[in-house]
């Protein structure tokens, strides 16, 4: 730190002082970390490791491993699982990041499934085009508490993330450095690991959407050839590709694109099973390519310091950080670097006084100049947000300042809430309904189709309902299935079923979310 606190370590993609970096990739069972030494516009990929992570203990003495075996890092990146955080495109009237963040609340508050309080956010522009005030940005949020907990272990371990990203982003950043990226063509893009897999849509070089489904693929599956898998192997994979394919039909749908061609790209353990690629251009009717980390060694700006070949399932610990990429501002965890900033302050300030006493004026006369420049950038900011909050929420009011602007946007937000109270409460029993059938009842133990799930309010009893529609193989599944919604108790009656294929209206208990 002593070394940066009047010049920066690095400009742009460029590195003044040599930094050891530690890349981490974390999942429910694995943390994967990645050495690299960092110097000029080069990195060098050194050393990787893979530990267990089943448990918060073993994670904790995982990362300790890792922390000796590494030694001391100079900056640390988290990728987070895409699981857990929410997505939102949003075309924005400017292009500054700063500004941008500072209205993500506002934008973003009726979409999350969580206290507004309680979330962290961030954006990236979503397009590899340059920007301009039509620009669209990917923005993502991910509840504090949730992001906490991941980073408790590396916090206790003394491991302070410099930045934290997710993969999507990441892989999305390092597309348009590759060979094999066209900007004419579109992609969907997969990225699969041992407990999930994570798909986006790229459509005329725009990062449109991005989904998740939790089932993976392992690393003894990826190490099988697709076409001459055994029984239950085959199964599993499956399943994989038909809720992939599920998922890929559903983000173009959700998209109005439901026609468009696309490349599909393979990277981490789907880029490293044998086959997989043709089974899935079979299966999609379209071209499919693969991605291993040998594609990002062969850029200019990477070297391998080790003979053996990185293993695919490393691709978001390199990604991550890689230099030059858009996706170097984009960071969740931008409260442990102001806390880093803070530090790095008082030491400007402490030798700052001492420089100052020394040089007389020079140092007052330099900071009069940026004082200045700050407080005509934070006016002229204040009044684009107070500019900006008047013309979202319509208000008439002439007072110009910020403070009563603010105030008077949480006035109209609060009404808003108000008047969107009854439905938000239905969407999030639907979500607790769902959840409570979904640790009931086992699907893939019943092989049942699913088919559709509604919930409404009977206009005449007032009574909420729940429609299923559905299918089980054999009538042994479906007494199983009658017995697992029984054990809910959700439902006031649970109709005797008859026939494989079934509808029914189940009536809901009064006080089943209470009990949930």
């Amino acid at each position: 730190m002593m070394r940066e606190i009047f010049i920066p370590s690095q400009i742009g993609s460029y590195f003044i002082f040599k930094q050891q970096i530690i890349s981490f990739d974390i999942s429910d069972h694995s943390i994967k970390a990645l050495l690299i030494s960092a110097s000029g516009s080069h990195i060098t990929l050194e050393q990787w490791v893979e530990e267990p992570a089943h448990t918060d203990e073993e994670r904790s003495n995982s990362l300790q491993k890792i922390k000796n075996a590494f030694n001391k890092a100079d900056r640390i990146i988290v990728t987070l699982s895409a699981q857990q955080i929410s997505f939102k495109n949003l075309t924005l009237p400017f292009s500054n990041l700063s500004k941008i963040r500072q209205i993500l609340p506002f934008e973003l508050s009726d979409a999350l499934p969580f206290p507004l309080d309680e979330a962290v956010f961030d954006a990236i522009p979503a397009t590899t085009s340059s920007l301009d005030a039509q620009t669209p940005w990917l923005t993502t949020a991910l509840q504090a508490d949730t992001m906490n907990r991941s980073l408790l272990p590396f916090l206790e371990q003394g491991l302070i993330p410099t930045r934290i990203t997710t993969g999507p982003i990441e892989l999305f950043a390092t597309l348009e450095h590759l060979k094999t990226f066209e900007k004419e063509k579109n992609y969907i893009l997969i990225a699969s690991n041992s407990s999930s897999t994570e798909i986006s849509l790229v459509h005329n070089q725009e990062l449109l959407a991005v989904r998740t489904i939790n089932i993976g693929l392992s690393e003894k599956m990826a190490g099988l050839d697709a076409r001459t898998l055994e029984e239950e192997e085959q199964k599993q994979l499956s399943g994989l590709l038909r809720e992939t394919t599920f998922s890929i039909e559903a983000l173009l749908r959700a998209q109005r694109i439901p026609n468009a061609d696309y490349t599909v790209i393979l990277t981490e353990n789907a880029a490293q099973m044998s086959s997989l690629a043709q089974v899935i251009s079979e299966q999609l009717g379209k071209k499919v390519e693969i991605i291993r980390p040998l594609e990002i060694i062969k850029l200019p700006v990477v070297e391998q310091q080790n003979s053996h070949q990185i293993p695919a399932k490393f691709f978001k610990c390199i990604t991550a950080a890689l230099p030059g990429t858009l996706s170097q501002s984009f960071n969740l965890g931008r409260m442990f670097q102001e806390e880093q900033q803070q530090k790095l302050f008082v030491y400007q300030a402490t030798i700052g006084i001492v420089v100052a006493l020394l040089l007389f004026a020079t140092p007052i006369t330099i900071n009069i100049f940026s004082l200045r420049r700050l407080r005509s950038e934070a006016e002229k900011s204040k009044q684009e947000i107070t500019t900006r909050l008047k013309k979202e929420f319509n208000l008439t009011s002439r007072q110009r300042s910020l403070k009563d602007t603010l105030n008077q946007s949480e006035q109209a937000l609060i009404k808003n809430e108000q008047l969107w109270s009854a439905l938000t409460t239905n969407k999030y029993a639907f979500l607790r309904y769902i959840q409570k059938l979904n640790t009931t009842l086992s699907r893939e133990k019943l092989n049942l189709d699913l088919r559709r799930l509604i919930i409404r309010r009977d206009e005449l009893s007032g009574q909420e309902v729940i429609s299923l529609e559905g299918a089980v193989p054999n009538f042994a599944a479906l007494r199983d299935f009658e017995e697992g919604l029984q054990t809910t108790h959700l439902f006031v009656t649970i109709p005797r079923l008859q026939d494989l294929r079934f509808s029914m209206q189940l009536p809901v208990q009064k006080d089943a979310l209470g009990e949930l």
